[in-house]
């Protein structure tokens, strides 16, 4: 049996620190998760200048300056990650992220749930023939899921593509997680792997996915949900982190 492949989703929680970059790379090692992910963006493109306030907080692309990744270190992580024997990953938001991650030679590209909504950007990424792993968020119907691998086959006609089950709830609360819809998308697109991108709080409900067919699981960890930042409250800690990856593999 193929194992799952376990996505470690550091995203913005380096809090724009390298070191606290480098540490959350050797947690994801510590819990033997597959892979560890950033995620590559330009505050200045990213979201509109006139993005309302949410979720209290205020001036959003401010907010996004204050967290995104400095480019200069994707480099040097992934070389990290490499020594480490653990893969890197980030997800790219604009064309441009692309290319740099496609230069300094990741394995795959993951497509995130919004960005998965964008044809062009979709068949920008496709183009590079890398495997894909595409979030199916707010928005993605059944029919849906089948214009994405369309959009894939029409850069790559042998795609390798794993489609995420993804509610874009931070945090998803348990009763909206509707995990059966793993099992829609795997009767429906045979030819494709299934997964789940989980933002509910606490690590119950990805090995119950993985019992419904999951074979790729992305979650999001912290150093701390202590930490300042949007992401810290719904994540899990590295204890948690790890004892996910048992339970999953169990």
């Amino acid at each position: 049996m193929d194992k799952t492949f376990i996505i470690a989703e550091a995203g913005a929680n380096h809090n724009k620190n390298y070191e606290q970059a480098l540490a959350l790379v050797d947690v994801a090692i510590a819990s033997e998760a597959n892979a560890v992910k950033f995620q590559t963006y330009t505050s200045e493109t990213l979201y509109s200048k006139y993005t309302p306030d949410f979720a209290g907080y205020k001036n959003i692309p401010k907010l996004i300056k204050d967290i995104e990744l400095p480019r200069k270190w994707q480099k040097n992580i992934k070389l990290y990650c490499d020594d480490k024997g653990i893969e890197f990953m980030s997800t790219p938001f604009d064309e441009r992220a692309v290319d740099e991650l496609f230069e300094i030679g990741v394995k795959r590209f993951k497509v995130g749930g919004f960005e998965a909504s964008d044809p062009r950007f979709v068949k920008y990424v496709a183009s590079t023939q890398l495997p894909l792993i595409i979030s199916a968020g707010i928005g993605v119907s059944l029919e849906m899921i089948g214009d994405l691998i369309s959009w894939v086959k029409e850069k790559n006609p042998t795609p390798d593509i794993t489609i995420l089950h993804c509610n874009n709830a931070y945090p998803t609360p348990l009763e909206d997680i509707s995990l059966l819809q793993l099992v829609r998308i795997k009767e429906k697109f045979s030819q494709i792997k299934i997964g789940l991108s989980d933002h509910t709080q606490g690590i119950l409900v990805p090995p119950i996915a993985v019992g419904l067919g999951a074979q790729c699981i992305e979650k999001h960890y912290t150093l701390s949900t202590l930490l300042p930042g949007p992401d810290h409250p719904f994540a899990i800690d590295p204890v948690e982190l790890k004892q996910m990856v048992q339970n999953i593999r169990l």
